[in-house]
């Protein structure tokens, strides 16, 4: 998938974006396809590979190159479009995207002896395990609160007068350098103090952060406030995203772990921008941004009961209960 991905990235690169538009949308979507397709073989091998004690660290990891991917695409490649042009800054995200094949094909994979083969029926049989129904709530709630303050919060700084180059280096380089740091500490925080109790304070962590989003709409709004709300959020987001991938890792059986994975970090993607993004933009827009923020921050210590009791049910896998 990755050679598909990389193929793609070179046939776009010779495509004129003014003649060829439908072209380029056809091929960024088969790119989007296979780059997702094969992050659920990522996904499946990460949870073949980790230990349960390992799991924190590695989600830790994980979730840390996310953040660190999405400040070298959205700036380090911008400035290559600007200096070398579109078809050069195709080629270096493709020999990019080349080197860490050189690990995969190193690596010796773990044999997994499969009770049930993925299937439909293997998608379907992930709900009817005992709690996950319960658990599917939870990955809905969980991210509503940080993600429609996060979302609102971009044109809440035009709106205040911020000019695109300070909400990008507030947002896009101290945000997520700040989401990259969360996310490091939160994986070591998880292995030491352990995924139950730490991911509850985390998410009363991040629900306290929230209450900084007042800041610059009650009490100054200029670069100093948003820097400082944008690291507060930022960092204790990274943390509890962390804790949450551990968790979902968690609950992904052996045999279907790409399959069980995927639904949950599908639901949880879901419901962060297919719910939280225009929610809170509607809110913004017909209440105010008081009224948005002030949801936001209901809904994040909703959160923090819903997990609390979600937690207290039993994770069954391969039929054997071990509490969650």
């Amino acid at each position: 998938m990755q050679l598909l991905v990389v193929l793609c990235l070179i046939i776009i690169s010779f495509l004129n974006i003014s003649e060829s538009l439908k072209m380029i949308i056809l091929f960024v979507s088969a790119l989007s396809i296979f780059s997702a397709t094969q992050d659920i073989a990522t996904d499946a091998l990460a949870v073949g590979m980790l230990t349960k004690e390992e799991q924190g660290v590695g989600n830790g990891i994980q979730n840390a190159s996310h953040y660190l991917g999405a400040m070298l695409g959205g700036g380090l490649m911008l400035i290559v479009i600007q200096k070398s042009g579109w078809q050069n800054s195709l080629f270096l995200m493709g020999f990019l995207i080349l080197l860490p094949l050189i690990p995969v094909l190193l690596h010796k994979e773990k044999v997994v002896n499969r009770d049930v083969k993925p299937s439909l029926k293997s998608n379907i049989d992930f709900f009817k395990r005992p709690g996950n129904l319960s658990w599917m709530f939870v990955l809905i709630l969980a991210p509503l609160g940080a993600t429609m303050a996060d979302f609102v919060f971009k044109p809440f700084l035009v709106d205040k007068g911020f000019t695109l180059e300070e909400i990008g280096y507030v947002r896009g380089i101290i945000g997520l350098s700040s989401a990259f740091v969360g996310a490091i500490v939160g994986g070591i925080l998880v292995k030491s103090v352990g995924r139950k109790k730490i991911i509850v304070n985390f998410a009363i962590l991040v629900a306290l952060s929230l209450f900084t989003y007042l800041i610059p709409l009650y009490i100054a709004a200029n670069l100093t406030t948003i820097i400082i709300v944008s690291i507060l959020t930022k960092f204790t987001v990274g943390m509890f995203t962390t804790s949450m991938f551990t968790l979902i890792m968690e609950r992904s059986k052996p045999g279907t772990a790409g399959t069980d994975f995927t639904v949950q970090i599908a639901i949880l993607t879901f419901s962060a921008h297919g719910l939280a993004s225009p929610v809170g933009g509607v809110l913004a827009d017909n209440f105010g941004y008081a009224a948005m923020f002030i949801v936001s921050i209901v809904l994040a210590f909703g959160s923090v009961y819903v997990l609390s009791r979600g937690l207290n049910e039993r994770v069954v896998l391969d039929g054997i209960p071990e509490k969650a």
